[in-house]
């Protein structure tokens, strides 16, 4: 697919934009909290262009921080609808929303000078797929004992080994296990990457963790006792703001 004219390319990258703002029209998302999202979008949007424009290694990174942060912007919206009860479920509608933001915000660039093909299968396939393991594996440590921290380092630890995991399938996939064989450092540089591609997502987990409104939508990604940290401690320390998170859970069943 490539895109014939200028116009037709600056169209397409006000699609992500309008389909985005249109998601603040959701029932669950009518509230000046909502907006909140906006604070780690352009904090990442801004840079993102910014690189797009320089050398070809950063020009990629800025793609995938461009449609990343989009399409995680699209997922802590769309989070308020997703079955807390049902974690399985609200997986699989992150995942597509995940993928589906990221493509979407990834067609001005095809047929481009810095199209690539590498960033747009990390940025719909795993980027997405890496998120919802840190999400998983963060849900778990954080079952019993809740901390900001230890979330945080949950789900980095998540990204980089799923990343990892990802990555050593891509060369099973292409049977270039000979290249890996002979230069075992390439195994490594999954790590490197999903660490670089957790940094970028970390402006929204912090929205998350620090914003009470966004922290009772974790609760469908990590489950209720992983997302609520006990009355004496974490990021949401009054019990109204429990009560809140309780009567959501109750409302959402």
């Amino acid at each position: 697919m490539t895109i014939e004219s200028g116009w037709d390319r600056l169209a397409l990258r006000l699609v992500p934009w309008l389909a985005l703002l249109a998601l603040f029209g959701l029932k669950p998302n009518r509230t000046r909290r909502a907006w909140w999202v906006l604070a780690p979008l352009l904090l990442e949007v801004v840079p993102a262009y910014t690189t797009m424009n320089s050398g070809v290694a950063l020009s990629q990174l800025g793609q995938i921080l461009l449609c990343s942060a989009l399409a995680s912007a699209a997922l802590w919206l769309c989070a308020g609808l997703f079955p807390p009860a049902r974690r399985l479920s609200a997986w699989l509608l992150a995942a597509l929303v995940l993928a589906g933001f990221g493509l979407l915000a990834y067609l001005p660039l095809l047929g481009g000078p810095i199209s690539d093909v590498g960033a747009l299968l990390i940025v719909i396939g795993l980027g997405p797929l890496t998120l919802l393991a840190g999400f998983v594996l963060a849900g778990l440590v954080c079952r019993r004992r809740f901390g900001a921290v230890r979330f945080l380092l949950a789900h980095l630890l998540g990204v980089v080994v799923s990343f990892m995991i990802l990555m050593l399938v891509l060369f099973i996939v292409m049977g270039d296990l000979h290249n890996l064989g002979r230069n075992p450092v390439i195994f490594f540089v999954g790590a490197i990457y999903g660490a670089v591609f957790w940094v970028m997502m970390l402006p929204f987990l912090i929205l998350a963790l620090a914003n009470r409104f966004y922290r009772a939508r974790l609760v469908a990604l990590v489950g209720p006792r992983a997302a609520s940290p006990p009355p004496d401690g974490g990021m949401i320390e009054d019990q109204a703001a429990e009560r809140v998170l309780a009567v959501e859970m109750r409302e959402r069943e």
